[in-house]
């Protein structure tokens, strides 16, 4: 994978730089480990480690999931992480692939999840997932599409509140996601200790 990293960071204007965790997480994705668990600090490529063997398998027009379901806990973050993967694709040579972003907004036409790349908040996976969402139209097809998802949770750690509430939900969540058979990466610079417990 790493031809398909530098591909994507030299497009940005960087030089590639080999951080030896990625060959763990791309061992770990590529064994079929249900869940990932990253780790490592701010800037060093988590987001290239984690999406570049969905990235390659289309671009080798081999994709081994359904989709790469990103998941972040803002629109902000949703939005410029859209932009990112889109550059990433264009940069890995993929071409007719769609990156949708998706996060409860009030528009007639809604991706509900899809795309080959959906970029979404952790509140929009949770209830179109689970069928709660009610405006336009909406059918349980998401949660088949989740199941053989590539589903990266990142930034956990922005999921804190005074109560500890998200840190108590998300991992049952995590648990419905690992049994429908999704393969989950959480991946953070700081894990909150209630989460990694």
């Amino acid at each position: 994978y790493w031809d398909y990293v530098g591909r994507i960071v030299e497009a940005r204007g960087h030089k590639l730089q080999k951080y030896g965790f990625f060959k763990d997480v791309w061992r770990a994705i590529e064994d079929g480990v249900n869940l990932v668990v990253l780790k490592a600090p701010t800037g060093c490529g988590k987001t290239e480690a984690v999406s570049v063997p969905f990235i390659a398998g289309l671009a080798e027009k081999e994709p081994r999931w359904a989709s790469l379901i990103y998941v972040l806990p803002t629109r902000s973050l949703a939005h410029s992480m859209r932009k990112r993967l889109a550059s990433s694709l264009i940069a890995a040579g993929v071409r007719n692939s769609t990156v949708t972003l998706d996060y409860g907004e009030l528009i007639i036409v809604k991706p509900y999840l899809e795309g080959d790349i959906t970029v979404t908040t952790y509140d929009t996976l949770f209830y179109t997932a689970y069928g709660f969402r009610t405006y336009g139209h909406h059918v349980l097809l998401p949660i088949g599409k989740v199941a053989l998802s590539l589903v990266i949770m990142d930034e956990v750690q922005l999921l804190q509140d005074t109560t500890w509430f998200t840190m108590k939900v998300l991992p049952w969540h995590i648990g419905c996601l690992l049994d429908l058979g999704a393969q989950v990466v959480v991946m953070t610079a700081t894990m909150p200790p209630p989460l990694e417990e």
